[in-house]
């Protein structure tokens, strides 16, 4: 009997500690169904007989009335007492009124009028027993595990449809019609100890009985109107339930226009119920899971549509009787299989106090009234139009475009609620959203120009922004006025508008401004006048600079000139400006500089940078060797104007200095795109050292362009080990910044791939290591091993947990960084639910190539340490040898792993990894190098 759990275990992937809640709530949905198989036959056989089929449409509309008062009273009750209590006392109260019609058949009343009753009883009785089932069964697993289980479990529902339509046959030739409602009452009450068992062992009552503290005993109804899932859950299960009382009517009606005989057609039907049962419990049992794992529940849902669709198309080509079996060989079989597992899943993201009064409702009123709605539809369209059951074909083709376009949006709301779950509201402030108008509209005149006069200094900087932005001679008198503004960028701003502005000359208020405290503003002024005049000679250069005491006024108007050379080149040779530039450097002198003699060191690097002054490029080069900062900065801005590819390493040999970052990066960008394969070029080649090139994926992010996101996934490979972790964070933050940058979705999912392949490698090499740390004996010669190959193993460890921060990275690029963070976090330290619900989240959000291999290494996380020998087990890792360990990390390029293994090797004193250790002699990296020739020389 040991192997028989074991085989169902491997068979249906139930794990040993889920065996025994499988099982009984198996036979719990099997009991159910065995009943209702039971009392509806019985009921229905007892009341066509009294009341003849004349009766079925007054029973119809009184079924779709009483469901909805029952759902009202219904929800009464599920507001006054525990979810368990009143599962208890509906399996009880069905069983006592089983056995109260028994007793009032038996006693023959004289009326008949009372077989309404039981009729409409039995016919909610399935409904909300099953309604209660699922929603037990929500509680007992969480949705991984529901996931992989509600396929074998909903088998039993098909089996016990299957096994009571046979036992009711059979117990029908024995036993009178009236008493089989005594059988059905006793197998109910086996449901009960079930149900509290359940109940008692694995439900975790700290998700349940939690009311709803915004309304008190709000009606169903609202709920769901106030939950996006779940209305489109109630409008898909309105569509599902029309679309098939379409096909059943088909069905019926093209068998018995085809099969005239009655004999004929009761064999027909009988034949093609019992098959569709199986074919149904075979798809529960060995196809559902499958079909759930590989394509998610979204695709899963749409599985019995899609067939339906194709179904009703072949149909309209083909009008014969074995078309319309096939149609319903697909919804008979899915309906109650992979449609209905499905369908029970998708209620997991909502509270358990939301669901137990939503779900009832939905699954017994929404139900009913779609029938009912179904009904209208058919009796208007075929007994009051006439028209022909083939072109029913045409509704149920339209239905199910509504029914997989509402399936689309309810898989986003499924993946919305998880993601409700999983993200925490964080208080963000709003970002500023400047509001720009047109200032040449005649009806913001006045207001531009009230600003300008009397408004703050804020306000005006704003305004002059605006008018900056598309320059109107309308404002020339206003902005005239702030030349004696108090605050010096707003007469910066002015003189920069007036540049623009030609409605008069005023050179002689700009001489005044030759003599204003602020630098920014005299250069401005000296731009002014270059600008106006473009036949000044040197001479008159030396007089504006004569009206001036500033006494650093020969370097502001060398600036001024370097920053109009772009608007008049002939400016350059015409003012002489390398004899400018070589003066002002001899009045700096030698290092140190005070802050006046830096100011003319920084104008003449300036100057040559923004005219490209090439005799004066060696300057500039010098300056690079400087220690000031300040000197520092102002010749990396001078090398972005220049732009010689021959000082890019030089350039970006001050990377790892931050202070001077800023301006490294902000240099390297000036370059523009050009210098995107020299920057890989000089990573790739090793050609700056590793601190510097470990900020070049700053640099490519700060490109921001889809070159720049080639190279850092081309980085992701090629680089060095620490290089490749920027490059990916770097390319994650691209993807926020630049949402518009076009990224390769399926190239990176292709890095995903190899990262988690690595991940795998890289686990594989720490168990290999592990192991043979284990059999190192402890003894005074083996220290030395032992310690190496422990530092070793810690340094692995950091890669294995680092890489899985690789992997979520590049998830963040290839979805949203926003849906993806917590995932990790969640998966590794979140309780069981949590981790339930981020796996399933992320199961919801992955295509299939990356859900096969991602998923179970994310699930296998929470066996505790990412490198535990439970996670080990549970991804299938190989066993390898340590030569072949040896040989793969050696490979990597990663130098800190490299450097550990020839330590360790180097402590073992043995010749046999000589030939692993040889081609490190002709590494690019002079510590290998040397590292390498000193473990083979020992």
């Amino acid at each position: 009997m040991q192997g028989i759990p074991s085989l169902i275990s491997n068979l249906f992937d139930i794990k040993p500690t889920e065996m025994r809640r499988a099982l009984l709530l198996q036979l719990y949905v099997f009991i159910l169904i065995t009943t209702l198989l039971i009392v509806k036959p019985t009921i229905n056989s007892i009341f066509l007989t009294a009341l003849s089929s004349e009766a079925l449409p007054t029973a119809y509309l009184l079924t779709a009335v009483f469901a909805v008062l029952f759902s009202f009273f219904y929800d009464k009750i599920l507001w006054i007492f525990p979810l368990n209590r009143v599962i208890y006392g509906t399996l009880i109260l069905c069983a006592l009124l089983f056995g109260l019609f028994c007793f009032l058949l038996h006693f023959h009343p004289s009326t008949t009028g009372w077989l309404y009753a039981p009729y409409l009883f039995v016919a909610i009785y399935g409904l909300l027993t099953t309604s209660q089932f699922w929603i037990l069964a929500n509680l007992v697993f969480n949705v991984r595990e529901a996931k992989r289980l509600f396929g074998f479990i909903g088998s039993g529902a098909i089996a016990g449809g299957i096994f009571g339509g046979y036992l009711t046959s059979l117990l029908s030739e024995v036993i009178s019609s009236e008493n089989l409602l005594l059988v059905a009452a006793v197998l109910i009450l086996i449901c009960i100890p079930i149900s509290s068992y359940l109940w008692k062992t694995y439900v975790d009552k700290s998700h349940v009985e939690k009311p709803i503290k915004e309304k008190s005993e709000e009606n169903p109804l609202s709920m769901i109107r106030r939950s996006h899932l779940l209305s489109l859950i109630t409008l898909t299960v309105g569509v599902s339930v029309i679309v098939a009382k379409m096909v059943d009517y088909q069905y019926s009606h093209f068998a018995a226009e085809k099969i005239t005989n009655t004999e004929d057609l009761t064999a027909f039907f009988g034949f093609w119920f019992s098959t569709l049962s199986v074919v149904s419990l075979l798809v529960q049992l060995f196809l559902s899971k499958r079909i759930l794992k590989y394509f998610g529940i979204g695709k899963a849902l749409v599985f019995m549509p899609s067939g339906i669709l194709l179904g009703s198309v072949l149909l309209l080509i083909i009008p014969e009787l074995w078309v319309v079996v096939l149609i319903k060989i697909v919804e008979g079989s899915l309906k109650q299989s992979l449609n209905k597992a499905s369908s029970e899943l998708v209620y997991i993201p909502v509270s358990i106090e939301v669901r137990k009064h939503a779900k009832p409702f939905i699954d017994i009123v929404v139900d009913s009234i779609a029938t009912g709605l179904a009904g209208v539809i058919l009796i208007f369209l075929v007994n009051g139009m006439d028209i022909p059951s083939l072109y029913i074909s045409y509704i149920n083709i339209g239905l199910i475009g509504i029914w997989i376009f509402l399936i689309s949006r309810l898989f986003k709301a499924y993946q919305k609620s998880f993601r409700d779950l999983l993200l925490k509201e964080h208080p963000r402030a709003k970002k500023h959203v400047a509001h720009h108008f047109d200032v040449h509209d005649a009806s913001v005149y006045k207001t531009v120009e009230r600003v300008l006069n009397s408004g703050k200094g804020s306000q005006v900087l704003f305004m002059l922004e605006e008018i900056l932005n598309s320059p109107d001679e309308h404002y020339f008198s206003a902005i005239r006025n702030l030349l004696d503004h108090p605050n010096e960028h707003v007469r910066a701003l002015a003189i920069r508008n007036l540049y623009y502005l030609d409605s008069e000359d005023i050179r002689e208020e700009m001489e005044q401004m030759l003599n204003d405290p602020s630098d920014e503003v005299v250069i401005h002024a000296l731009r002014y006048f270059l600008h106006k005049d473009h036949d000044l000679h040197r001479e008159e250069i030396h007089d504006f600079e004569a009206h001036s005491n500033r006494t650093n006024i020969h370097a502001l108007t060398l600036l001024a000139v370097a920053r109009e050379v772009h608007t008049d080149p002939h400016l350059k040779e015409l003012l002489k400006l390398d004899e400018r530039v070589d003066s002002l450097m001899e009045r700096a002198g030698k290092a140190p500089w005070n802050s006046e003699r830096k100011f003319d060191v920084i104008a003449a690097l300036e100057v040559i940078g923004h005219t490209r002054l090439e005799s004066r490029y060696g300057l500039v080069r010098e300056m690079l060797e400087e220690s000031d900062p300040e000197i520092l900065e102002a010749a990396l801005d001078s090398m972005s104007q220049i732009q010689d590819a021959s000082y890019i390493p030089l350039i970006a040999s001050n990377l790892h200095k931050k202070e001077l970052r800023g301006a490294v990066i902000r240099c390297l960008k000036g370059y523009g795109q050009g210098i995107i394969p020299l920057l890989k070029q000089v990573v790739d080649n090793l050609e700056i050292d590793l601190r510097d090139a470990l900020f070049i994926p700053d640099v490519l992010r700060a490109l921001g362009s889809e070159k720049a996101v080639s190279a850092l996934i081309e980085l992701i490979d090629s680089a060095e080990y620490g290089v490749s972790v920027k490059a990916i964070q770097s390319l994650k933050s691209m993807k926020v910044e630049s949402p518009q940058l076009k990224i390769d979705h399926d190239l990176i999912a292709g890095k995903i791939l190899e990262e988690c392949q690595v991940f795998e490698n890289l686990l594989t090499f720490l168990h290999s290591q592990v192991s043979e740390h284990d059999k190192d004996p402890e003894t005074e010669k083996s220290g030395n091993i032992r310690e190496a190959r422990e530092g070793l193993i810690v340094i692995l460890q950091h890669r294995v947990d680092a890489h899985l921060e690789r992997i979520f990275n590049l998830l963040g690029v290839r979805y949203h960084e926003a849906d993806i963070d917590p995932i990790l976090k969640l998966s590794i330290d979140g309780d069981e639910q949590q981790r339930a619900n981020a796996i399933e989240f992320i199961d919801s959000i992955l295509d299939s190539r990356l859900r096969h291999v991602l998923v179970p290494i994310i699930d296998s996380l929470g066996q505790g340490s990412v490198y535990s020998e439970e996670v080990l087990q549970k991804l299938k890792l190989p066993s390898i040898s340590e030569r072949e360990c040896f040989e793969s990390l050696l490979s990597r390029r990663d130098l800190k792993i490299r450097h550990a293994v020839l330590f360790l090797i180097a402590q073992m004193d043995t010749q046999q990894y000589d030939t692993l250790i040889e081609p490190l002699l002709k590494s690019p990296v002079e510590s290998l190098r040397r590292q390498a020739a000193q473990v083979l020389k020992k």
